[in-house]
């Protein structure tokens, strides 16, 4: 009968494996998930900006309407006012008034027609973004939620796994589960294998018919000279 550390050490690296496996299939997910929120993130940002642009296009031409308004205002009061002065200079420096309102009308004009010229161009330039957003949320919006659901099973495996996994260790001596430990991490995950075709089934190198004996046996917890992982022997290759 094989030693029952070796049992329990098989029955946690079938869990551990399962994890790293997990890990595995999962480590591409995030980063996909960010690249596609991205892609929408940038697309609604596209589109914030130039309604934002249409917004102040519109909000210039308001003011250059106001601004108009005001200026015909004090330009009426100018000539209304005209005939009261009493000297030349006066009327020279009033007819300057008169002319410099008359100035700013004109470039207050040619403003607003500038300014009404940009807005069906802005215009369209949002309605670009606008449909660029919904076609890049059309596109991408399946796939997210597709990722979104593999990572909420993700979550729930990897708890699963989690408790076996404490589980497992609670059958395994302190000292030997540093070890184990250890080779996890340094092995990525593989800690304890099966003899395979008289070799370690860690590092590849040949074992010697000593130590496949002991394997075979079962009654010791064996070492690979190299790499430091736990072997056994497989019975089902036998």
């Amino acid at each position: 009968m094989k030693d029952e550390r070796i049992l329990a050490l098989i029955d946690l690296q079938s869990v551990v494996t399962q994890k790293y496996t997990l890990y595995r299939n999962h480590e591409a997910i995030p980063d996909r998930l960010e690249q596609l929120r991205t892609e929408i993130q940038k697309a609604e940002e596209v589109l914030t900006t130039t309604r934002k642009a249409v917004e102040e296009n519109q909000a210039q031409i308001s003011r250059f309407h106001k601004e108009t308004q005001q200026t015909n205002e004090k330009l009426t009061s100018l000539q209304a006012k005209l005939n009261q002065v009493k000297t030349t200079k006066e009327y020279e420096a009033r007819q300057k008034e008169i002319k410099a309102q008359r100035e700013r009308l004109s470039e207050l004009d040619k403003a607003i027609q500038e300014a009404e010229s940009k807005t069906a161009e802005l215009t369209g330039v949002a309605e670009k973004a606008e449909q660029d957003l919904n076609s890049a949320k059309e596109r991408v919006q399946p796939e997210i939620k597709e990722l979104e659901a593999a990572s909420v099973l993700y979550e729930q495996e990897l708890g699963q796994i989690a408790e076996q996994e404490r589980a497992r260790r609670e059958n395994i001596p302190g000292e030997i589960l540093q070890r184990i430990d250890r080779l996890v991490l340094l092995r990525s995950g593989m800690a304890v294998v099966p003899v395979s075709d008289d070799c370690c089934g860690g590092c590849g190198v040949h074992l010697s018919p000593q130590v496949i004996q002991l394997a075979k046996r079962g009654l010791d917890l064996i070492q690979c000279d190299r790499c430091s992982s736990y072997i056994y022997w497989d019975d089902e290759q036998s």
